[in-house]
């Protein structure tokens, strides 16, 4: 049963963390932003400043990324960004990595624990060990 919750303190977490980001793509609008600029860090990470057009509309927004790397990105780099239709300012640049890594690496941490817990599980239901098995006591008879 231990190796199941470790299972689960795994599982858990990809599940929700994969079901919300699933339900905010399912409303998001995708476009092609350009990155304008690069903020960098002390330790030599940058992010990429991104503009791009919302289609139907004749504005442009711009927004700064809050995912941080070793030279991912140039400027004037063309980047997929996926933001929030009712408010386009909530947007980031659409990878499939740093969107989905989390609870991927959760998911792949947590599996095996679970399925092997599982199984220990059916393994104990379905035949029990020796040890473990009532017998009853016998009656001794003609004494």
């Amino acid at each position: 049963m231990v190796i199941i919750g470790v299972g689960l303190l795994f599982l858990a977490p990809a599940i929700l963390m994969g079901y919300s980001l699933w339900s905010f793509i399912q409303e998001a609008g995708f476009a092609q932003g350009a990155v304008m600029a690069l903020t960098k860090r002390a330790d030599g990470l940058d992010a990429p400043k991104v503009l791009f057009n919302v289609a139907n509309q004749k504005k442009s927004y711009t927004f700064q990324s809050n995912t941080y790397s070793h030279n991912r990105y140039a400027i004037g780099d063309k980047v997929d960004v996926i933001y929030e239709l009712r408010n386009p300012h909530n947007a980031a640049v659409y990878n499939v990595v740093d969107q989905w890594g989390s609870s991927i690496l959760f998911g792949i941490l947590g599996t095996p624990f679970f399925l092997m817990g599982v199984y220990m599980l059916l393994m104990a239901i379905i035949k029990p060990s020796p040890r473990y098995r009532y017998t009853p006591p016998t009656l001794k008879t003609g004494t």
